[in-house]
C-alpha cells in the first residue's frame, strides 16, 4: 500500500530537519543572485532615470543567473535527497561538480516537461492537471537515475498510470502544505522589514527594493522539502508499482 499523505509529510519533514545543514551549504547560493537583483534595485531607486538602462540590462543579467543558479540547486537537492532515502552516502562536493554537467540534460527534461504541460492547459484546464501528474517525475527521474529526455517522461507517466488521483492526492496535499508555509513565511519577512518605513515601500508599484531578498529567503529555505516529497512519493510508487491499482486513472485526455 502506497504511504499516505500524512505519512509522506512527516517523512519528508524527517528527511528535511535531519539534513537542514547539508541542504543550507546548496540552497544559500540561490541568494547571490537575489542579493544582486536587491543592490540593483536599491541603485534604481537611488539614481533614477539615470541608471535606468544600466539596471534594466544588470537585472535580465541577474536574472538569468538566478535560473540558472536555480536549476542547479534544484538538481542537487534531488541526488542529496535521494541519498537520504535510499541511505546512500553522497560526497557534496562530487554531487555540486557533477551537478553542473548535468545542468543541460536535467534543463532539457524540466524544458520537455513545462511544454507538454502547458500544451495540455492550454488545450483545456483538465489535461494539463492529468499532463502535469503523469510527468511530475521526470526531472526527479533524470536526477536519480539519469534517464534522459522524452525516456524520462515516459517513465514518469508509466509510474502514474493506474494510480492517478492516488498520486495527485500525495504530490498536492504536501505540496499545498509547504507552499503555504512559504508563503507565510514570506508575507512574515515582508512585514517585518516593512514596518520600519510605515509599510510606505510595500504599496509603491515597485515594491521595496529588498523585495528579492524577502521572497528568495523562504522559498530556498524550504525548497528542499518540495525534492523531499517528490523523491519519496517515486520511491514509495517503484516499490509498489506491481500492485492492482483500484483507483482508475482520469480518462485520456
Amino acid at each position: 500500500m502506497l504511504l499516505n499523505p500524512i505519512e509522506i509529510i512527516k517523512i519528508t519533514w524527517k528527511i528535511y530537519t535531519e539534513n537542514f545543514k547539508l541542504f543550507a551549504r546548496v540552497t544559500v547560493w540561490g541568494l547571490l543572485p537575489a542579493t544582486a537583483l536587491a543592490v540593483v534595485a536599491l541603485a534604481n531607486q537611488l539614481l533614477g532615470v539615470a541608471f535606468y538602462n544600466y539596471g534594466l540590462l544588470l537585472y535580465l543579467a541577474f536574472s538569468a543567473l538566478s535560473a540558472i543558479i536555480l536549476i542547479w540547486i534544484q538538481l542537487v537537492l534531488l541526488r542529496l535527497v535521494n541519498g537520504s532515502v535510499t541511505h546512500q552516502t553522497i560526497n557534496l562536493k562530487e554531487t555540486k561538480s557533477l551537478a553542473w554537467h548535468d545542468i543541460v540534460s536535467y534543463f532539457w527534461v524540466s524544458v520537455l516537461t513545462s511544454v507538454v504541460v502547458a500544451i495540455g492547459f492550454l488545450a483545456f484546464i483538465i489535461p494539463g492537471v492529468i499532463f502535469g501528474i503523469w510527468f511530475a517525475f521526470a526531472t526527479t527521474i533524470f536526477a536519480v537515475y539519469h534517464v534522459k529526455g522524452r525516456a524520462a517522461l515516459s517513465q514518469s507517466k508509466a509510474l502514474v498510470t493506474g494510480r492517478w488521483w492516488k498520486v495527485f492526492l500525495r504530490v498536492v496535499i504536501p505540496y499545498g502544505l509547504y507552499v503555504l508555509v512559504i508563503a507565510g513565511a514570506t508575507i512574515l519577512i515582508e512585514l517585518v522589514l516593512g514596518a520600519p518605513n510605515g509599510f510606505k515601500e510595500l504599496q509603491t508599484y515597485t515594491g521595496p527594493w529588498w523585495s528579492s531578498i524577502a521572497e528568495a529567503i523562504p522559498s530556498l529555505l524550504f525548497l528542499p522539502l518540495g525534492s523531499a516529497v517528490l523523491v519519496t512519493v517515486l520511491h514509495d510508487l517503484e516499490a509498489h508499482k506491481n500492485e492492482t491499482p483500484v483507483t482508475p486513472t482520469p480518462p485520456t485526455p
